[in-house]
């Protein structure tokens, strides 16, 4: 059987192309990966966050639910 080296040629292209797409399969699949990893990070992150705003809203909520009962007291005592 006769191989013509432009065949020859041609299927070592095909070949190398394959590795080379192979290569930036595996690479896009990797760096998928690590974004997906990152942004349940920063989702996680950004819960937390949240988290601890909302924990302080309250914490005000109740110094000033505190803060007005103690200035009702004081002036209902002055009043009576």
């Amino acid at each position: 059987m006769i191989v013509h080296k432009k065949t020859l040629r041609k299927v070592k292209a095909s070949i190398t192309r394959l590795g080379h797409m192979r290569k930036l399969d595996s690479r896009i699949k990797l760096n998928l990966e690590k974004n997906a990893t990152a942004d349940s990070n920063q989702s996680l992150y950004n819960n937390n966050n949240k988290l601890q705003q909302s924990k302080l809203l309250l914490a005000l909520v109740a110094i000033m639910y505190v803060f007005i009962r103690a200035v009702i007291w004081w002036y209902d005592s002055i009043l009576s």
